[in-house]
């Protein structure tokens, strides 16, 4: 089903599952969604940042190639990899979960190697990506020493920026910007809402979740597994803190929020959100480690979102511009 319409977009960090929301973008733009902001936090902040770049430069046409070349790319990074560096179901890329558990990247990684720096300068068309007339983007990253929120907007963007927003701690060395280091976007926000809620041209804000919503069998009991739970957990507690919030907020203004003398009451009020969980289609993915870059998981994730997307479109487009397809109270408000 088509969908003529713009939509603010809200993008999630996980890794290389950042392939499935390529996936759900490529397909949403093909249906005629209209990007009206955009916000990412690890590799959703490359996503985003990849969208609007190729929106700026060619529009549809332009943002669904940007997405493609940024994803083959990673794919072909990893194939030129040598060992430990490879991360893929294979042997080295066991060695590199491994090693990122005994040492840290300045131990291993003493020259700050990161294999994306030389992909994204080339990749994007900065130029296109800075202009200011364009959509309003933010970009999260997590200040090292205070823990608090960076949002990087489309006129500081930079290598550096997308890099600090995707700087996971055991793999990369921080990131320098202005004196300041920075980690990976999601342990501050995953991501940011509130900034693209109040800017956003549209009403409509759609959220593409990677990190799954419920997750069966709890408590993890096995080493690795109680690893990756509180990796999860902890990638996703400012996410529904502000979902939380949120629900809070726009039940508490009621119909008359939408004339409250606080913009961002009324814009809150005014909110239709939408949902596309992702997390249990890339988890039935298989080898879907959020380390795994290698072609043909990314492509294997690619096809996944666009058939999660599909699936959405068939099901809730007529609620876009309308109503929520999914009530805010259902995050625990």
């Amino acid at each position: 089903m088509g969908l003529n319409a713009p939509l603010a977009l809200a993008l999630q960090g996980g890794g290389s599952h950042g392939a499935f929301t390529w996936g759900v973008l490529d397909c949403l733009l093909s249906a005629g969604v209209r990007p009206a902001g955009l916000s990412g936090s690890s590799a959703g902040a490359l996503n985003a940042a990849a969208l609007a770049a190729g929106w700026a430069a060619d529009g549809e046409k332009g943002a669904r190639e940007s997405l493609r070349t940024l994803w083959e790319g990673i794919g072909q990074i990893n194939a030129r990899l040598q060992p430990p560096w490879r991360s893929d179901g294979s042997f080295q890329g066991q060695t590199l979960r491994a090693v990122t558990q005994m040492v840290s990247p300045y131990q291993f990684n003493p020259a700050g190697f990161n294999p994306l720096r030389r992909l994204l300068g080339e990749c994007l068309d900065w130029e296109a990506l800075r202009a200011e007339d364009q959509m309003p983007l933010f970009i999260a990253a997590t200040e090292v020493a205070t823990g608090r929120l960076r949002l990087f907007q489309r006129h500081e963007l930079s290598v550096d920026a997308l890099l600090a927003s995707t700087c996971i701690p055991t793999l990369f060395q921080s990131v320098e910007i202005d004196g300041r280091f920075y980690w990976d976007g999601g342990f501050a926000a995953n991501p940011a809402l509130l900034p693209l809620i109040d800017t956003a041209s549209s009403s409509d804000l759609m959220l593409v979740q990677l990190l799954p919503e419920y997750t069966p069998g709890m408590p993890p009991r096995r080493v690795e597994s109680v690893l990756q739970r509180s990796r999860e957990l902890g990638f996703s507690a400012h996410l529904l803190r502000e979902l939380r919030w949120l629900a809070v907020m726009q039940s508490d203004s009621g119909w008359l929020g939408r004339w409250s003398m606080s913009r961002l009451r009324r814009r809150v009020a005014r909110l239709r959100f939408h949902h596309l969980d992702g997390g249990a289609a890339v988890t039935r993915q298989s080898g879907a480690s959020p380390l795994n870059t290698d072609s043909v998981s990314l492509d294997v994730l690619h096809d996944a979102g666009q058939a999660a997307a599909r699936h959405w479109l068939e099901v809730h487009a007529g609620s876009v511009g309308r109503r929520s397809s999914r009530a805010l109270s259902d995050f625990g408000a």
